[in-house]
C-alpha cells in the first residue's frame, strides 16, 4: 500500500504505487563528450544526485559512469529506445567509439558500455515523515543531515546490514530504499521494528 509524508504522523513506511521499471547503464572509461552517451544521461549532475526529467522518470548517478534509471515502464522504454538508437541495446555490453575513434585513457581504442534491464532484480520501498532520518540512521552510517543529503540525493550504503541505495526524493522527509528483491520482505522487517519507538 502506497503511503505519503504528514506532519501528523511521525514516521511512515510503505510501498511505492505501482512497481517502476528500471535500467542500469555503466561505461568506462567515462568521458561526457562522448556522442553517444543519450542527452539526458550526460554526466549533468555530480555523483550522488538524482536528476528528475519528468513526473515519471529519475536518472540516480551512483558513480563516475554508473547510472540507475527508475520510473514509469513507457518513459524507461523511450530511453532504452534513445540508448538502443545510439547503437547500444538493453541486455548487451559493447563498445562504441567517440567521434575521432579513440577515447581518452588507457585503453584509446573504445569506451566500453553496459546496459541491463534490472526491474526484477530490484525493488523499493518508502520511508517518510519527521522521523524519517532518526529511523534511517539506525542501519546505516552515512550523514543523513538535511544540509549533508538533501532532496534529490541518492547513494549506496549498506542498511540494516543489506547492501541498498538511498534516495531523498521529492521532500527533505521522503526517501526510497531500493534494495535486490530477495531482500525486501527482510528489510521491510526491519523497518517495521524501527519504527515501533515512535508508536507504530
Amino acid at each position: 500500500m502506497a503511503v505519503s509524508a504528514s506532519s501528523a504522523f511521525p514516521v511512515l513506511v510503505g510501498e511505492p504505487g505501482l512497481r517502476p521499471a528500471r535500467l542500469r547503464v555503466q561505461c568506462w572509461p567515462l568521458d561526457p563528450r562522448l556522442p553517444w552517451v543519450p542527452s539526458r544521461l550526460r554526466p549533468t549532475v555530480a555523483v550522488g544526485e538524482v536528476a528528475v526529467r519528468s513526473d515519471v522518470l529519475r536518472i540516480l548517478r551512483l558513480g563516475p559512469g554508473e547510472w540507475q534509471v527508475i520510473g514509469d515502464v513507457l518513459a524507461v522504454d523511450a530511453l532504452a529506445g534513445e540508448l538502443s538508437a545510439a547503437g547500444m541495446a538493453p541486455g548487451a555490453a559493447g563498445t562504441v567509439p567517440d567521434a575521432a575513434g579513440t577515447v581518452p585513457g588507457d585503453d584509446p581504442g573504445n569506451a566500453t558500455v553496459s546496459v541491463t534491464v534490472v526491474t526484477d532484480a530490484w525493488q523499493s520501498l518508502s520511508v517518510s515523515g519527521r522521523a524519517a532520518r532518526d529511523v534511517l540512521a539506525k542501519g546505516c552510517s552515512i550523514d543523513l543531515h538535511p544540509l549533508r543529503f538533501g532532496v534529490r540525493r541518492a547513494t549506496r550504503t549498506r542498511l540494516a546490514g543489506i547492501a541498498a541505495v538511498l534516495e531523498c526524493t521529492d521532500a527533505l522527509d521522503r526517501f526510497a530504499l531500493h534494495v535486490a528483491s530477495s531482500y525486501r520482505d527482510y528489510l521491510k522487517s526491519w523497518l517495521d521494528d524501527a519504527v515501533l519507538e515512535y508508536g507504530f
